[in-house]
């Protein structure tokens, strides 16, 4: 599996198009191998080999979007203990191409906080026939308030842009009477993906998230 993987990562220099197909034919010819969650040695060779193809700055854009698309494997890894290692870090990438000029990236970012969101859900949640063990609750209280406190770093970041830039911005794009506008409704695209990434976290059951671990929502 671990060939199978390094011929992957070989390929991030092709055409978008191209890594697409090349992609798509990967997981139809090894679906099984990815109905299951990844073993440590493959999420680990995939985080790795994608992380240091985002830092060269040799690479082009579309190269590394190509890198970004990968990279959302070693989320599903069946090692917990990697998901952890990797779960602050990750938000920290998320947060540092949020804003980037290249649109692909600033999407991808999104879909890997969807993502994130989701693994830390079923890793760190009661569900169906699984009761909520002490190793359970453990990664609850831990991820869930770093989660929550990325929502509110994004909500800052958001408000400090509005300040800094208040008077080139769009009427429409600034928060008005406590409420940021929805991203929808914003051109500006820094603003746009601060507020897409805080929509893609919020929801009820997020809300109660907030109100558990004594934050209150802005």
């Amino acid at each position: 599996m671990k060939k199978d993987l390094k011929d992957i990562v070989n390929y991030f220099n092709l055409p978008m198009k191209d890594f697409t197909a090349l992609l798509n034919n990967f997981y139809k010819e090894n679906w099984w191998r990815y109905s299951f969650e990844l073993n440590l040695i493959d999420a680990s060779f995939i985080y790795i080999a994608c992380t240091d193809f985002l830092d060269d700055k040799k690479n082009t854009n579309i190269s590394k979007y190509n890198a970004m698309r990968v990279i959302k494997l070693t989320l599903c890894c069946e090692d917990k203990d990697f998901f952890r290692q990797i779960f602050k870090p990750t938000l920290a990438f998320i947060l540092g191409y949020l804003t980037h000029d290249y649109w692909n990236f600033r999407m991808e970012s999104i879909n890997i906080l969807s993502e994130l969101k989701f693994r830390t859900t079923i890793n760190a949640e009661p569900w169906y026939w699984r009761k909520m063990t002490k190793k359970i609750m453990e990664r609850y209280k831990y991820y869930w308030p770093i989660l929550v406190e990325f929502y509110f770093l994004l909500q800052k970041k958001d408000l400090d842009y509005q300040e800094i830039n208040k008077n080139s911005l769009d009427f429409l794009d600034l928060s008005r009477d406590g409420y940021i506008p929805y991203s929808w409704d914003t051109k500006n695209k820094s603003l746009k993906y601060f507020r897409r990434a805080m929509e893609e976290l919020d929801s009820p059951y997020f809300e109660k998230k907030m109100k558990e671990f004594w934050f209150v929502k802005k």
